[in-house]
């Protein structure tokens, strides 16, 4: 009989172009670009093209793209009084997951198969996704959401919308790269949810929908919305310690630290402490506390090192961000990944249908409904 591999770990399921992970030498890439090379020199909305076209766009390829997605940011109204009908109470990833299928109904394209279809598709979701998160922020507090603007990229129009105020070049800058360093990983569980739903022949929004819903998994998406509670709920330096020892104690996990493919630190938490550092500054009381978190985990576990999530949610906190935006901001990045081997399987399809190893019994004897107890 043949052995199931749980959680298809180690399983090779698909061939790509998009993202290599090296999780044993801690490296990632995107099209071949290192992740280090992309936050320092490009922007979310280049790498979001790179993605989605396999190569790096011209000045005027940007600046179409650019366009395109600022035409097609601001919800209709139908849209917004959608979100006002949502009770306010409503999970945020929930609220995402519904919104991206509606707007395929408003997209009189949805149904058109193609890449170039599909590439306009995700930048409308692109732009779409911002005014959703934004608005639904504004709307379940009891204000009006804030229109985008065209000369502002879209992490300048998260912080803008968010607010109603124009945000500070360097929080762009810091917010810009965050988007960049979730845009894509490899075939993560939402990635594979969304090829699982193009492997049918099924349209981008349907495989979207369905990375949405899989990413707000609390296994999945999330983590970086945890490692802040856990820092909040610990307060100060001086509990650190304590509370990682009676986290080793009671068999719990230490949000954050530690990965499904990384064996070291992962490459893009190398690059958001620094950008903490910078940003936020050495005297930090959350990333203070942080340290002593990662510190204290290490000793105790060598080959646990931070992932993405562990200083994310420091630098969203400080820019005023309520946690449960924070997955939300994950999906605003990863769009244009989903969308990128959404159009990457279609090109080479064949329908994803694993088997499934049965081990229940078999020849059972039948037992008339008036015998059954």
């Amino acid at each position: 009989m043949s052995q199931a591999t749980k959680g298809l770990e180690g399983v090779v399921a698909a061939q790509s172009k998009l993202g290599k992970v090296d999780g044993a030498n801690g490296k990632l890439w995107y099209c071949g670009y290192p992740i280090e090379v992309l936050a320092e020199k490009s922007t979310f909305e280049e790498v979001a093209f790179l993605l989605l076209k396999q190569r790096l766009p011209s000045s005027a390829e940007l600046e179409d793209l650019k366009g395109y997605i600022a035409r097609n940011r601001p919800l209709t109204m139908t849209e917004i009084d959608i979100l006002h009908k949502i009770p306010s109470d409503s999970d945020t990833m929930s609220v995402l997951r519904t919104m991206v299928s509606f707007v395929g109904h408003t997209d009189p394209d949805a149904e058109k198969e193609g890449s170039d279809y599909d590439y306009r598709k995700a930048l409308r979701l692109i732009g779409k996704i911002t005014s959703i998160i934004t608005s639904w922020e504004r709307i379940r507090n009891g204000q009006e959401p804030v229109s985008p603007k065209a000369t502002l990229s879209t992490a300048g129009n998260i912080l803008y919308m968010l607010r109603g105020t124009e945000p500070k070049k360097e929080e762009v800058k810091i917010l810009d790269i965050m988007l960049i360093l979730h845009a894509e990983h490899g075939l993560n569980a939402s990635t594979f949810a969304a090829r699982v739903a193009t492997a049918t022949l099924s349209d981008l929004y349907s495989a979207v929908t369905a990375a949405v819903g899989t990413l707000k998994g609390r296994l999945h998406g999330g983590a970086n919305a945890r490692v802040m509670e856990m820092l909040i709920a610990i307060g100060s330096e001086e509990n650190a310690e304590a509370f990682v020892s009676k986290a080793f104690e009671n068999h719990e996990k230490v949000m954050g630290m530690g990965h499904r493919v990384y064996k070291v630190t992962d490459p893009r938490a190398e690059i958001l402490v620094g950008l903490a550092k910078e940003f936020i500054g050495a005297d930090n009381k959350f990333l203070n506390i942080a340290y002593k978190v990662r510190d204290a985990t290490h000793a105790r576990k060598p080959n646990l090192y931070p992932n993405v999530d562990f200083f994310s949610g420091s630098i969203y906190y400080y820019m005023g961000i309520p946690l449960d935006l924070y997955t939300a901001l994950f999906a605003q990045a990863r769009v244009s990944g989903w969308a990128a081997h959404s159009i990457e399987q279609r090109e080479n399809n064949r329908l994803i249908r694993p088997l499934a190893e049965y081990i229940g019994e078999l020849d059972k004897p039948w037992i008339p409904i008036e015998d059954r107890k």
